[in-house]
């Protein structure tokens, strides 16, 4: 065979292996087209079907629907690109078919790859080696030889392939399945899915719900809302509807009740207690299968807020003549107390634009007019009567109403009566018909004293006269403040016969502008009108107790004296500390002599009382009695203030002294003062005794009773008389003292 023909041969063999490669490379590229236009099939079955399935179940909104059918395409292209395009675009060479056949086949060695190899060498790369030139041709005859031999489908996964037929055919029966019992269902899916139309399935069994605005509830917040729906004409009545609600919270599923021909076969109701939030709900029925059972759109309950009072302000301006002014209540009103005939004005911002705004009270409806420029502000004026309680009822323009009104009273304050206090000062409840009462008063209102005044009667046995009055004159009235004064009321004038009682009230007005002018009264103050004979032998009776109880503390005092001189001889004269029973004994004598004190002080203020009464009922001349005061009070009170806390300051000191010579020192220095301290009280009791603590006064007094019946100058003269023998008694008796010295 010449060297030509072997060339032939060769390209001979070179041409049957591209053929079968070419084949194989058709029959690639028809399984991939097939396996991956059937997967496609699948694909698009199932989304068709989950879609329908999908949208037949809750019923998208066109929102829903564009977003779905976006994921679908999406999942559609990844699905094609997947399965069809990215196996098609690739690339199959010789090299990639041979090693393709080379893996199916062991038996062919790695004779295709070779000669697919030399095949794709250049014809002048083998150009003076003819050995190398004949082997190649050899190799390639010899794979050319194998793969005639071979089945070329058998490179196929024809399983794969037939598997994906069949799961397109039945892909396609279901849908074909689902388009059948779907009927027109399917045919609005389409509308709806891939045309976006406005389209609705239809159901055998329909509801439709009663009171719905605009496709939505509205329920003011914390009320209950009921939810009525009823079977739409030309459709049957569900066994069972449930009522899906969804919350920010979650989701809760309950039932609705069938009424059971009480308003009708095919409606049903539900009873939402207390809505307080924004939500959706949808109905379903129940009981007819997946498709077949009713399932409406998704409705939105929206919550209605209460008109609220947010900010309140009362403003009340009271009458002119309380003097109060204007005053403003801000905030949470409670209960607002405001004079008689004040003119309430109230402004307020609800929480919401109002319709309208009344006031409810004492029965009657005053308009709160809203401002135009701020709706949600509302203003008025009343003029409270009686008082009570008042409503503020908000309308707002919702419609929604108040969940309750805002409530506060208003107390109406009358002008109460003055409050008067009398009470007489420096004379008692028996006075002669020549007395003058002093008098301390204090009266306040509640906006002004407007004039003063004096009521009395006159009561014997036989009883009462009628009351007589008579104005008051005091400075600084009229007033708004509270009033504290004195007075004087001398009673002379009256001339009131003996045992008579005079009852005395002291009275004030107002000046009420409204009701009138009111009155009121202090306190009866009751006195007994008796002769100076009288009043001087209670004088004397006053007199006596306290010169006994004098008595008493000399005595008392005689014994601490003798006690201190005591403790001198027996206890601080000896060394070392006093004993605690002996601190004790000190003790006491400072409690006898603080208790002596206020008892001295005492003494003084009855005898000064006495005297001031005197004065008061004109009984003795006003420098006699000073000068008679002179001689016993203000020793009485020397000794209490003076004389006595020395003593327990002394008493006080003795315990402290650090030696028995000190405390003999100081001991007979505290008797030396409990000595002179006796000596002073004894003189005060000589000057009571002499004086008769009074009884020569009263014996003036009976002197000058006697002689009532002579002149006026006479009896003066009588009295001071009398007076005068007793001031020089006491004027002989300090001189004689001081000879004694």
């Amino acid at each position: 065979m010449t060297p030509t023909e072997q060339k032939k041969k060769a390209r001979g063999a070179g041409g049957r292996i591209d053929g079968k490669l070419q084949a194989l490379r058709t029959t690639l590229r028809s399984s991939i087209w097939t396996r991956g236009l059937a997967l496609l099939v699948v694909a698009i079955a199932v989304l068709a079907c989950l879609s329908f399935g999908i949208d037949r179940a809750f019923r998208l909104s066109l929102t829903g629907r564009s977003i779905a059918l976006g994921l679908y395409l999406c999942v559609l292209a990844w699905a094609g690109w997947k399965v069809l395009i990215r196996p098609a675009l690739v690339v199959l060479s010789d090299s990639v078919l041979a090693d393709i056949l080379e893996t199916r086949f062991p038996e062919l060695r790695d004779s295709l790859r070779s000669a697919v190899s030399f095949l794709a060498e250049p014809r002048a790369a083998n150009k003076g080696k003819e050995l190398t030139a004949l082997l190649k041709r050899e190799v390639t005859k010899e794979a050319a030889k194998k793969i005639e031999k071979l089945k070329l489908s058998e490179v196929i996964d024809s399983k794969r392939v037939s598997e994906a037929g069949v799961l397109a055919l039945c892909a396609a029966c279901l849908l074909g399945l689902v388009v059948h019992y779907a009927g027109d269902s399917f045919d609005i899916w389409m509308r709806r899915q891939l045309l976006l139309a406005e389209a609705d399935y239809e159901y055998e069994a329909e509801l439709r719900l009663l009171g719905l605005e605009n496709g939505e509830y509205t329920v003011p917040r914390g009320d209950t809302l009921r939810i009525a729906a009823e079977t739409s004409p030309g459709k049957k009545t569900p066994l069972l509807v449930s009522i899906r609600f969804d919350y920010r919270s979650g989701e809760s599923r309950q039932y609705m009740e069938r009424s059971g021909g009480k308003d009708g076969p095919g409606r049903f109701e539900y009873e939402h207690p207390s809505v307080t939030e924004d939500f959706f709900f949808q109905l379903k029925e129940e009981g007819r299968g997946f498709f077949s059972n009713y399932h409406s759109p998704r409705y939105k309950v929206r919550v209605l807020e209460r008109p609220e009072v947010e900010q309140l302000v009362i403003t009340n301006k009271a009458p002119p003549y309380t003097g109060l002014g204007t005053g403003e209540t801000r905030g949470d009103i409670g209960e607002l107390a405001v004079p008689v005939g004040s003119e309430l004005s109230v402004k307020g911002l609800s929480t919401k634009p109002l319709e309208r705004a009344v006031l409810v009270t004492e029965g009657q409806e005053f308009v709160l007019k809203p401002s135009p420029d701020k709706p949600r502000a509302f203003i008025g004026t009343w003029t409270p009567k009686l008082g009570g309680t008042c409503l503020i009822r908000l309308e707002d323009t919702e419609g929604v109403p108040p969940e309750r009104p805002f409530q506060f009273s208003v107390h109406m304050v009358e002008d109460r009566p003055p409050v008067v206090q009398a009470s007489p000062t420096g004379i008692g409840q028996m006075i002669t018909a020549q007395a003058r009462i002093p008098l301390v008063l204090k009266a306040r209102d509640d906006y002004g004293i407007d004039s003063m005044h004096l009521r009395w009667t006159l009561q014997d046995a036989e009883g009462s006269e009628n009351a007589a009055e008579e104005p008051l004159e005091l400075p600084g009235v009229p007033t708004r403040k509270p009033l504290a004064a004195e007075t004087e009321w001398n009673i002379a004038r009256l001339k009131i016969e003996p045992e008579k009682r005079l009852n005395l009230q002291v009275g004030a007005a107002d000046n009420d502008a409204i009701s009138g002018s009111k009155r009121g009264y202090s306190g009866i103050m009751s006195f007994l009108v008796v002769t100076p004979e009288k009043l001087g032998e209670e004088f004397l009776r006053r007199e006596l107790e306290q010169r006994r109880i004098l008595e008493r503390m000399i005595a008392q005092e005689r014994i601490i004296r003798d006690q201190a001189y005591s403790m001198v001889d027996d206890t601080w004269s000896k060394p070392g500390e006093i004993s605690r029973e002996d601190l004790r004994k000190m003790q006491e004598m400072s409690r006898s002599e603080r208790q002596h004190a206020r008892q001295l002080e005492s003494i003084a203020s009855a005898i000064e009382h006495i005297l001031l009464e005197m004065e008061n009922n004109k009984i003795g001349e006003a420098d006699d009695l000073r000068r008679l005061a002179k001689l016993i009070i203000e020793p009485l009170r020397n000794l209490a203030g003076v004389a006595l806390p020395q003593i327990i300051e002394k008493l006080g000191s003795i315990r402290e002294l650090p030696d028995e010579r000190s405390r003999i020192a100081s001991g007979l220095e505290l008797g030396r003062s409990i000595d002179a301290k006796i000596q002073e009280m004894e003189t005060i009791l000589v000057q009571m005794q002499r004086l008769e603590g009074f009884t020569e006064i009263v014996k003036h007094l009976r002197a000058i009773i006697r002689t009532q019946t002579e002149s006026a100058s006479a009896t003066r003269e009588a009295y001071r008389s009398l007076i005068d023998d007793i001031f020089e008694d006491d004027l002989f008796e300090e001189d004689k003292g001081e000879e004694n010295k």
